[in-house]
């Protein structure tokens, strides 16, 4: 077992501290003073068994939690500790393990001891053993041993021999020690009463007679004993007659068979035999019905062939087997598909030539069409300009056709107006003036009255005149200026709108033209470009749609020819197989009409295919299970033929195994009878040791034969059954005759007893009695005291006896090879004397010189022969546990040193060993010895994993 990883949250010095990947052989933890070492020595040593709730650990920053995994003969495990609580252990499958099941069941001091002892605890063995310096050595011994108790048998059977020599001296007589007062006081009162007595004569003479009865009674006890003891043999026999008789009967049998012990045990297996031959016959049955099977559908003159045919087949007939129901779905999907497909280019061709009626193949004309060179939106503006315009046209002409109407109505009133002109009235009415103004400048010349009166008529005639036509000829001057302004404006508007009519026809020609170019594209000749051209909108739009949809159905009709590829080449596959095989079967079994089947019409014959394909899978299991059978029958020869061996090698097969049969059930028989026989006898055997009384009744008859000979020597004296019953019959007489007798000789036994209590009951004799029974009392438990104390004693010296043995047996033999290897051979043997309190060991050299005290070697010696009995012990304790090592080697000189690091190297092959030291020039011995050593730097309670020069540099600071 080793640690693989260590993680410490919280234990005295340490905190979350990490040690992954531990070295499963030599681990190097070098540190200064109060780096932590004594605190990791601590942690590793109560890790499996729980800390103490005391002083003896560092305390924690909060709470006690450790984790650690480790590896146990390839298995991992999980321990977590946490507080005081006990560890738990889990293992990979995360179930709880007990410690003790990882730790090889060693007690908690034992692994303490053994593993997890430091310098300082050997330092202090002196207060252990209060100061003694013979019995320090001692311990530090026992203890490197793990037998440190040890030490204290001597000091315990000292003690209770102590105890029984205070109570009965030292051979228990009852004259000495504490026995002495009682014994004395009994033989005072003895003789006292015996003095009363002497002085009766009739007392003494009726204990004679009470004596001569007494002697009677028990010769006739020792009869009735005897005849208790016979009727109880008989009745023992009589009650286990029928298995004496048995044992008899199988004796007799196991004597008279042919098959003896010897021929048992080399062979004749029974079981085995029976096994093979039942199925020797049931699959040589049971192949021969499937062959039969077999021949009913193929030809015995190609059952080789087809047998060859299904072996090399086989997994081609399961997967096409396999395929039937997806085939079946796959030529469903494809019959509907393709119904699918053709009714959609029916429906497609219906809707084109009710799009078209012009078209004679519709679907080919549709193909023609190429949409590509339409553009879409080029055609939509085409169309909505072809619809402006043609507004914008109709507008215009209407615009133009009202104006025309207004003109002509301006024209009409424009003509309609009859006046006088405005200057042609100024020009009159000047000329009335004129003329008046010569009639009164006449006046001036003529005198006469009428002629002023004439001009002002004149005159007035003139302003009436004018009054009444010039304002309302001006006016209507005005309108017709008016009019005839407003039929120019009306004029330039026209002319406006007659061009811009003629531009926007002249751009609907334009678009027209393009219209019909893409209406030719779209399979529409000699449209009426000047009729409603917004249906070409949706014809171009159905266009598009027919065009997808009959591209989606080349799409689905490709399909549909790739599915179909796929069927006929699974179906092509199967008739393969089919018609490979047609030779094979008889001729009821082939459809011909299967085999004459051409590849394109595969499918409309897929049934017929696949329930062929069927009954060449019945066929193919048909003859797997006959090959099966065969192989079977043939590893059940092979087996018979190695089960048999050499046995009658001569014969057939059959008749070997009958024969073997025979033999076996013969041996069966033997071990039967011998097993029963071995039972009965353990039977009667076990009923003659389990009772004392039994025992002791048999030893009487004779001591020197074992209690079943005696009592089958006693079976055999009778003939019967009813011989033992009469036996029985016989001394039950006797013994009811002998009672009688022992009733009379007791009932006179109590008549003389009374006689002589009456003789005998003066105080004298009584006090003397009393004194002699208290006596007796007293002196009884101080003697059973005795032998108790006196019975520890010799069980406590008989044990250090062999522990001192088996110490120097197991221990201090192999404990002396190590430490020769330490000290170069200087001590080469170790001994240990048979009195631990007198002379614990002896270390010889090599020269002979023995070293009869522990107290002639030196400390370094000591430690050195501590490690070297510690190492036997340890190599001993199987699988092996960590070992660790805290600054144990501090005393020892450099050369044993370098001696003790090879050790413990070569130790670490099959040992985790953790080696806690301040001291550089140790990890320098341990780096030049052993390549495979980890080193790890302590410093303050943080570990880092170093090298050996980096931790040799560290700790020379």
């Amino acid at each position: 077992m080793f640690y693989k990883n260590i993680y410490i949250r919280d234990f005295g010095i340490f905190s979350n501290q990490n040690l992954k990947d531990i070295s499963k052989k030599l681990v190097v933890i070098g540190g200064h003073n109060r780096a932590g070492k004594s605190s990791f020595l601590k942690l590793l040593r109560h890790l499996p068994f729980g800390l103490p709730q005391d002083s003896s650990i560092p305390p924690a920053s909060n709470q006690y939690y450790i984790e650690a995994e480790m590896k146990r003969e390839s298995k991992s495990y999980n321990l977590f500790l946490e507080g005081y609580a006990a560890p738990k252990i889990l293992d990979e499958k995360q179930n709880k393990i007990k410690a003790a099941e990882i730790f090889n069941y060693l007690d908690q001091l034992s692994y303490q001891q053994l593993f997890t002892i430091s310098l300082d605890e050997l330092q202090q063995l002196s207060k252990i053993t209060k100061g003694k310096k013979k019995e320090k050595r001692l311990f530090s011994i026992l203890l490197g041993a793990g037998l440190s108790e040890l030490v204290k048998v001597p000091e315990l059977a000292d003690k209770y021999y102590n105890y029984a020599k205070n109570i009965g001296g030292t051979l228990g007589d009852p004259s000495v020690a504490s026995f002495k007062p009682y014994f004395n006081e009994i033989q005072e009162a003895e003789a006292l009463r015996d003095q009363a007595l002497l002085e009766i004569k009739e007392f003494n003479l009726k204990k004679e007679k009470l004596n001569t009865a007494k002697q009677n009674l028990e010769a006739i006890n020792q009869k009735i004993i005897g005849f208790e003891n016979e009727i109880f043999l008989l009745d023992l026999l009589k009650n286990n007659y029928s298995i004496l008789e048995k044992i008899e009967n199988l004796q007799v049998k196991l004597e008279q068979s042919s098959v003896q012990d010897q021929d048992c045990n080399n062979y004749f297996e029974l079981d085995q035999i029976v096994n093979y031959q039942q199925n020797f016959d049931k699959i040589k049955k049971e192949l021969k019905s499937k062959r039969n099977d077999l021949n009913k559908s193929v030809k015995s003159s190609y059952s080789k062939k087809f047998l060859e045919f299904i072996k090399n087949n086989k997994n081609q007939i399961n997967n096409q087997q396999q395929k039937i129901d997806l085939l079946n779905e796959k030529i469903k999907n494809f019959r509907t598909q393709k119904m699918k497909i053709t009714n959609e280019y029916q429906t497609l061709i219906l809707e084109l030539e009710n799009l078209n009626s012009n078209w004679q193949q519709p679907l080919k004309k549709l193909e023609t069409i190429n949409l590509d060179l339409i553009e879409a939106e080029k055609f939509n503006n085409y169309l909505n300009k072809n619809e402006t315009l043609k507004a914008e046209v109709k507008s215009i002409t209407a615009e133009i056709d009202k104006l025309g109407n207004e003109i002509r109505n301006i024209e009409a009133d424009i003509s309609a107006f009859d006046y006088k002109k405005p200057n042609s009235i100024l020009k009159t009415t000047y000329s009335i003036l004129i003329l008046s103004f010569f009639v009164l400048s006449s006046s001036f010349f003529i005198d006469y009255s009428q002629i002023k009166y004439f001009a002002l008529l004149i005159g007035g005639a003139a302003f009436i005149y004018y009054s009444s036509n010039y304002k309302s000829s001006k006016l209507e001057k005005e309108k017709a200026n008016k009019l005839e302004k407003e039929l120019s404006q009306k004029n330039d508007k026209l002319n406006l709108y007659r061009k811009d009519l003629t531009r926007k026809n002249k751009n609907l020609k334009k678009v027209q033209n393009n219209l019909s170019d893409f209406s030719n594209l779209l399979g529409l000749e000699n449209i009426e470009v000047n009729g409603n051209l917004s249906y070409l909108k949706s014809y171009f739009l159905e266009i598009k749609a027919k065009k997808r949809r009959y591209k989606k159905l080349k799409i689905e009709e490709e399909e549909k020819s790739k599915l179909k590829d796929e069927i006929l080449l699974d179906l092509k596959n199967i008739y393969d197989l089919i018609k490979e095989t047609a030779n094979y079967y008889n001729d009821q079994f082939m459809l011909s009409s299967v085999l004459e089947t051409k590849t394109s019409d595969l499918i409309s014959k897929s049934q017929f295919l696949f329930k062929e394909l069927n009954k060449l899978s019945e066929m193919k299991e048909l003859a797997e299970k006959y090959l099966d059978k065969k192989r079977e029958f043939e590893l059940l020869q092979n087996q018979i033929y190695e089960f048999l061996g050499d046995f009658e090698r001569e014969n057939k097969l059959e008749l070997r195994l009958e024969s073997y049969r025979k033999k076996a059930e013969a041996a069966a028989e033997y071990k039967k009878n011998k097993k029963n026989y071995d039972s009965q006898k353990s039977q009667i055997k076990h009923i003659l040791a389990a009772s004392d009384k039994t025992k002791k009744i048999l030893n009487q008859k004779d001591s020197d034969k074992n209690y079943y000979q005696l009592f089958l020597k006693l079976y055999r004296d009778f003939s019967s059954l009813n011989a033992v019953e009469s036996e029985k019959k016989s001394y039950e007489e006797l013994l009811f005759s002998s009672k009688k007798k022992k009733n009379k000789l007791e009932e006179k036994i109590i008549t003389l007893k009374n006689k002589i209590e009456e003789l005998a009951s003066s105080s004298k004799i009584e006090n003397a009695q009393i004194k002699i029974d208290q006596a007796q009392n007293n002196l009884e438990k101080r003697a059973q005291r005795y032998a108790v104390n006196k019975s520890v004693y010799f069980i406590l010296k008989k044990l250090r006896e062999r522990m001192v043995e088996k110490a120097e047996k197991e221990l201090l033999k192999p404990a002396s090879n190590i430490l020769a290897e330490i000290t170069d051979n200087y001590y080469n043997k170790l001994e240990t004397g048979s009195d631990l309190e007198a002379s614990e060991f002896q270390a010889v050299t090599k020269s002979g010189k023995k070293f009869n005290s522990g107290e002639q070697l030196s400390q370094g010696s000591l430690e050195q022969l501590f490690l070297a009995v510690r190492i036997s012990r340890i190599k001993e304790i199987k699988p092996p546990l960590p070992l660790i090592l805290d600054d144990s080697l501090v005393n020892f000189d450099s050369k044993h040193l370098y001696n003790t690091a090879e050790i413990i190297s070569n130790l670490s092959n099959n040992h985790q060993i953790f080696i806690l030291s301040c001291h550089p020039h140790l990890v320098k011995y341990i780096s030049e010895i052993s390549n495979s050593a980890q080193y790890w730097k302590l410093e303050v309670g943080n570990f880092e994993l170093s090298s050996s020069q980096k931790l040799i540099s560290h700790l020379s600071l």
